[in-house]
């Protein structure tokens, strides 16, 4: 019953914790691609909609070192 009772809670949890629509502003958030072209990440959303998809994001600050380290 405890492993039941945590796996429930577990689910609401996660569920409950993740966003389910960004704002105005964040979708029109502009960011740099791999081949430095400007793209929107409305853009970035609709064309690949329906899948799970990493976004990594650096501060323009960063060293190449620093990126390295991760």
């Amino acid at each position: 019953m405890r492993f039941f009772l945590l796996i429930l809670f577990g689910a609401i949890t996660i569920s409950c914790a993740q966003p389910k629509e960004f704002s105005i502003e964040a979708l029109d958030d502009i960011f740099m691609d791999t081949t430095y072209t400007d793209i929107t990440f409305r853009s970035i959303l609709e064309k690949h909609q329906g899948k799970t998809i990493f976004i990594d994001i650096w501060a323009s600050w960063c060293t190449g070192q620093t990126l390295l380290n991760f």
